[in-house]
């Protein structure tokens, strides 16, 4: 799933019309790859991972030294 999303998440950014929405909650997000390729193309989007918890504080510690 990973490398399929790593590959298809631009693809799903900026074909899908992500601007109608402010926030978005990534079910079952993984690594947040889909996520964060959204926000990357709609600044103004504001987004979150839900998973389960080891999986999602590696997320977020992912984000957090991104920014």
């Amino acid at each position: 799933m990973n490398w399929r999303f790593r590959e298809q998440a631009p693809q799903i950014a900026v074909r899908f019309d992500w601007g109608r929405f402010t926030d978005v909650l990534d079910v079952v997000g993984g690594n947040g790859f889909v996520l964060e390729a959204v926000a990357r193309a709609h600044p103004g989007l504001r987004g979150r991972v839900l998973d389960l918890v080891p999986t999602a504080e590696a997320t977020a510690r992912r984000f957090a030294a991104a920014s």
